[in-house]
């Protein structure tokens, strides 16, 4: 397991209990530089920890300001062998935590409610919000993944409406497989590096949110009706939208279609097909000379004012340099 992936190997002293990181006993000082133990220090910040076991460390790379801004990236990974000493609570990290038991057994107190840790489950926290992880059945055999980015908290929010924070995976070989490309990745220098790791991270949570039973309810059970409702807007995005309407045709209330459609879809149904018309206004925008008001009204935006003002929202570009931008590209 992690064969070919670069982790340094850390063996804390069971005795290694502190509040801070003056306090951190090394049996095997050496076997790491202190630059990488101290690039994790963030995590051990104002916190109650006690470090027990063999940690195997991903070296730490930097993380550039266009990563920060426009990916998803990877703060920190670590492999444990955790002995029962093990324990760590804290609160206020700005960061994402996805961890994954392999053998032996942790508990993990979240939002008041413990979860017992086997082998094949996975949770995924918001390491913001109070929280504490332990051993309980020793060596507890886990992976440490902290990530953050710009998508990191709307994936997290979209996986907790329909999810409770552990699910257990059957699975296991495929996460593990996506898992080590993801670290191969983020450990081989190359000028696309942040791209890739950024693509490969959102596989890896992709794959974890759609192996939950609550998405595969969803797949299984979403009603006709909403298929042929989604349908419908895909080819009908510029006539005029009525609620009232839609419900009326499919034979549905209008409460159970609004509920049923962002249930199964993740959008309302005006975020849908507002998302549409963008989406085509974009490439009408991209493929033609159509004035930016022309294309507007021809994708179901009446008011001109109200087009440029979304359009704006959504690229931050108004028409006109959105357009500009993709010729100079092409």
């Amino acid at each position: 397991m992690f064969e070919g992936i670069d982790l340094y190997e850390i063996r804390y002293s069971t005795n290694a209990q502190a509040n801070s990181l003056a306090g951190i006993q090394l049996e095997s000082p050496d076997a790491v530089s202190q630059e990488s133990v101290l690039a994790g220090q963030i995590y051990l910040k104002d916190c109650s920890f006690v470090l027990d076991g063999l940690s195997r460390v991903c070296q730490f790379f930097p993380i550039s300001a266009m990563a920060r801004e426009h990916f998803l990236y990877v703060q920190s990974f670590s492999y444990w062998e955790a002995g029962l000493s093990y324990f760590t609570k804290r609160k206020a990290l700005d960061s994402f935590l996805l961890v994954y038991t392999y053998e032996g057994s942790g508990e993990l107190e979240v939002d008041g409610r413990k979860h017992v840790l086997d082998k094949g489950d996975v949770f995924l926290i918001d390491c913001r919000e109070l929280h504490q992880y332990r051993t309980l059945k020793a060596p507890w055999k886990h992976s440490v993944l902290h990530f953050n980015g710009v998508s990191a908290a709307p994936l997290f929010h979209s996986f907790a409406e329909q999810n409770d924070v552990c699910l257990h995976l059957d699975a296991g070989a495929e996460y593990q497989r996506q898992l080590e490309r993801l670290l191969r990745s983020l450990t081989t220098i190359h000028p696309y590096r942040e791209y890739q790791v950024s693509a490969l991270l959102t596989n890896l949570l992709l794959f974890v949110l759609t192996s939950s039973d609550s998405y595969k309810r969803a797949q299984q059970n979403m009603p006709d009706q909403i298929r042929e409702i989604a349908y419908y807007l895909n080819r009908h995005y510029a006539r005029e939208f009525s609620v009232d309407e839609l419900a009326a045709s499919f034979s549905i209330s209008k409460y159970h279609l609004c509920r049923s459609f962002k249930k199964y879809t993740g959008f309302t149904l005006n975020e849908y097909v507002t998302q549409l018309r963008l989406e085509r206004a974009k490439e009408l925008l991209r493929t033609t000379t159509l004035p930016a008001n022309k294309i507007g009204n021809l994708v179901g935006f009446a008011d001109e004012n109200y087009f440029y003002r979304l359009f704006r929202k959504h690229t931050g570009q108004t028409p006109h340099k959105y357009r500009k931008s993709t010729l100079l590209s092409n």
